[in-house]
């Protein structure tokens, strides 16, 4: 229902009832700038006036809602066969969020035409972006994140289940039509849209923020939008079909997983969603990624840090929060018999980053925003370990360099494009001869500057024969 300004709104109720509006409009009690609505008070600038982040007294919350049955398949670079390790196959989701706040998000389009001029909260073309992560967990109990995309600049929001026209705000439930938070949806071809789809490396994600300047579609930062034209399979969550290929893979769970980057989010953890999954390879094709089972709220580490441990073991999840990102680390310690136990450390990198930059907004440059180029793990006696390997499951970091000694192991990045940035997850595992114990691993953040390092809680190899964990 329209609300409407409220003289017009009091004639309208009284057209034919023989009481004047003047007479309503003295007599009325109702606060300045106000209507009623079936006796309920309701701000005449609903979908009009936006209440910007930061407003006090408000909060920014935008919910990943649904990610519907299935991300579609679009198609194959190398020529897919079902099984092939070096064919990849990608994907894209549809993505439904709510603004769950009562702040109005910003939801500005760049590319198009007229769009280029900076506007408020912020002085820039704010709006969210989406990425999205495919994991698979082996049969025995390993995840690694197999295949990520690039990043979806959203562009204009349909404000639906709200009353409020589509536009460039997502408007809460506070200055909504009928006091419900606004939802939209980006279906499958949408978030697959060549034009809007870009890089992470211009993204400062703890903040949610664009570095225009130096970007895809402002290469010579003049302020003039343009349409970068790099097709698909860019930027695109490549697939190797053999990750997929169940022949190759017996006993794997597959998660799929999506989020939204919101700027100034009070409550980060719900814009995460992953759910269950799986596709298939028949009549020459691979089918969409079906999803099966409950959607669930998060990060998908957080399912494997659930899953039960073989053997009587122990996992432990801890998260690392910073003002310049946070990071989810979970360790998962089996007993292989013997006195043997394998320890896998499952590093995600969500949203931290120690970004360079130069300038300001509207006109800000992203120049890097790499996180960690070094994981360091203490062990009674690094010459012990066996198995040692880092994983990156998606293949596209180069290999790191280990290097156990005396008391500890220590994984580095390679070069400086190799390392763990933010939505990443790489997988750090050994066999050791130790049972764990409580402790912390330290994480070398890649850009220079304070602190140079951070610890997190995590099981590390301890003393033998522990009790409660031999073999």
């Amino acid at each position: 229902m329209r609300i409407l300004p409220k003289p017009l709104k009091v004639l309208a109720l009284t057209v034919g009832t023989g009481v004047t509006a003047a007479s309503l409009l003295a007599t009325s009690d109702a606060p300045a700038g106000e209507a009623f609505v079936f006796g309920a008070p309701k701000a005449v600038l609903a979908c009009s006036v936006p209440v910007w982040p930061g407003t006090p007294g408000t909060t920014t919350d935008v919910k990943l809602t649904s990610l519907s049955s299935s991300a579609s398949m679009f198609g194959c670079l190398g020529g897919c066969n079902g099984s092939s390790s070096s064919a990849r196959v990608y994907f894209a989701p549809s993505a439904s969020l709510q603004n769950m706040g009562s702040a109005d998000v910003p939801w500005n389009d760049w590319i198009d035409a007229g769009n280029s001029a900076p506007v408020a909260p912020y002085n820039n073309r704010q709006h969210p972006l989406l990425t999205w992560n495919l994991y698979r967990v082996d049969s025995e109990g390993r995840i690694d994140q197999i295949g990520r995309s690039g990043v979806k600049h959203a562009w204009l929001t349909t404000n639906g289940s709200c009353g409020c026209a589509s536009g460039h705000v997502l408007w809460a439930a506070p200055n909504s039509s009928n006091l419900i938070g606004c939802s939209d949806t980006y279906g499958t071809y949408n978030n697959n849209e060549t034009r809007r789809l870009g890089p992470r490396s211009e993204i400062i994600p703890n903040d949610a923020i664009w570095g225009r300047c130096g970007s895809l579609w402002d290469p010579s930062c003049s302020g003039v939008a343009s349409d970068h034209g790099i097709g698909a399979p860019a930027h695109r969550m490549m697939v190797r079909e053999s990750d997929l290929a169940p022949a190759q893979n017996p006993g794997a769970q597959y998660f799929f997983e999506a989020w939204y980057l919101i700027r100034d989010e009070g409550n980060p953890n719900d814009n995460f969603r992953h759910v269950r999954g799986s596709a298939t390879w028949s009549g020459g094709t691979w089918s969409a990624f079906n999803y099966s089972g409950a959607q669930i709220e998060g990060p998908a580490v957080d399912t494997w840090a659930a899953l039960p441990v073989p053997g009587g073991g122990a996992s432990l999840p801890t998260t690392l929060e910073t003002d310049e990102g946070r990071v989810r680390l979970v360790t998962r310690v089996i007993p292989l018999g013997g006195g043997l136990y394998r320890y896998d450390y499952a590093l995600m990198n969500l949203d931290f980053a120690r970004a360079a930059t130069q300038g300001a907004e509207p006109n800000l440059r992203v120049l890097r925003n790499h996180g960690f180029d070094r994981v360091t793990i203490p062990v009674p006696n690094a010459g012990a370990l066996a198995s040692i390997e880092a994983v990156d499951g998606a293949g596209l970091i180069p290999a790191w360099i280990t290097n156990a000694a005396g008391g500890s192991v220590v994984f580095t990045a390679s070069d400086v494009n190799g390392t763990l940035d933010w939505g990443t997850l790489m997988r750090f595992s050994f066999v050791a001869p130790f049972a764990p114990a409580s402790g912390s691993i330290e994480l070398g953040v890649q850009e220079a500057g304070s602190p140079a390092s951070y610890s997190m809680p995590a099981l590390v190899p301890g003393a033998m024969f522990m009790d409660g964990f031999e073999g």
